[in-house]
């Protein structure tokens, strides 16, 4: 999926954050006219005119926060709903503040279960409650007004931390649909291990690092010998299965993480090493062919051995490009094949 495609489906998560808050709203009203019948119009205007602040605050967001980061521009919807709940409280007197202590009990308790994955959140609801009781303290001696100040403000918080919730739950279920992508854009289906694709962006990069620490790094190309031999006799199905064994051979032999191996193509794989010279190829190579042999694999139609053998070409370079660092190997390998195959020959720069 493309950088595009994946701001836009991060923007969809955004819009959805936007809707929920909005939904959320008018759960109130109903409430509101229970409470205080003589200020409902002024309530379900406060109402309106936040959804409205939301929705042209999303439409800003998404026009101009291509630049800024999608969990920011969730933050600033978040924030923005708890501007736009607290509206209505401007109006609320002193003495209707009680009957909203347990629509608000409710509401925080389901919030908070909600919310807590995400702790950040609930931070500030609770400095928004006690900041809210201070005030309270201030202005009026009555107890049970201060708590129901704490339980309206941590509410507003539980609302606008519900919505943003779900927005960045959405978004790490989409990051890990897209690492899955990712990661099977990147795997060889058949033997499980790097493809070409990988191969060439990550001998890219090592190239590189290469040339800026000045160390040598070390690629090998290898060949199944003979295995369109193999094929033939054994069938596509066991062709499969040796290339399957041929790969985990190579990831055996390997110590390193910064190491790795990949299928070029067809019955051909390759192994890079940074920071590993002439010698430390050499060793890996014995090693492989070393591995190889203990298995055993049958090959009756192979003139080099009964059991399945594999070629190889070391290539060594601090400065190459990664088409001349590989044509080098390609060359070591095509010589391996014509001095007799089951062996390892090192590129001559």
């Amino acid at each position: 999926m493309t950088p595009k495609l994946v701001n836009q489906e991060l923007s969809y998560q955004v819009i959805v954050g936007a809707i929920i808050a909005i939904v959320l709203l008018p759960v109130w009203i109903p409430f509101d006219y229970l409470i205080d019948p003589q200020n409902f119009n002024t309530f379900l205007t406060l109402r309106v005119v936040g959804m409205l602040v939301i929705l042209t605050g999303l439409v800003v967001f998404i026009k101009t926060g291509k630049q800024v980061a999608h969990y920011r521009k969730s933050a600033m919807l978040t924030y923005l709903t708890l501007i736009v709940s607290m509206l209505p409280m401007c109006v609320l007197t002193s003495e209707k503040l009680p009957y909203y202590i347990g629509f608000s009990t409710v509401f925080f308790a389901v919030s908070i279960l909600v919310v807590w994955p995400l702790r950040y959140f609930v931070l500030p609801m609770v400095l928004a409650a006690l900041v809210l009781g201070v005030t309270h303290w201030n202005t009026s001696s009555d107890l049970k007004s201060t708590i129901t100040g704490m339980f309206l403000m941590i509410n507003v918080f539980s609302m606008s931390g519900v919505s943003s919730w779900l927005t960045y739950r959405s978004f790490m279920k989409n990051e890990s649909l897209l690492n899955q992508l990712g990661n099977l854009s990147n795997t060889d289906r058949l033997t499980g291990l790097n493809n070409r694709r990988f191969f060439d962006h990550r001998l890219q990069e090592e190239l590189a690092h290469a040339q800026r620490n000045d160390t040598v790094t070390a690629v090998l190309m290898l060949d199944v010998d003979h295995f369109k031999k193999y094929n033939d006799h054994y069938g596509h199905q066991q062709g499969d299965e040796c290339l399957r064994q041929f790969g985990g051979c190579l990831h055996r032999a390997l110590s390193r993480e910064t190491d790795f191996v990949a299928r070029y193509g067809g019955e051909e794989f390759v192994v890079v090493m940074p920071n590993t010279d002439v010698g430390g190829a050499e060793t890996v190579a014995n090693k492989i062919i070393t591995i190889l042999g203990d298995l055993k694999i049958p090959h009756c139609q192979s003139p080099v051995d009964s059991f399945v053998t594999a070629s190889i070409g070391i290539a060594c370079s601090k400065s190459k490009s990664p088409q001349e660092i590989v044509a080098l190997a390609d060359s070591a390998l095509y010589k391996a094949k014509e001095s007799g195959r089951n062996r390892f020959v090192v590129a001559e720069e």
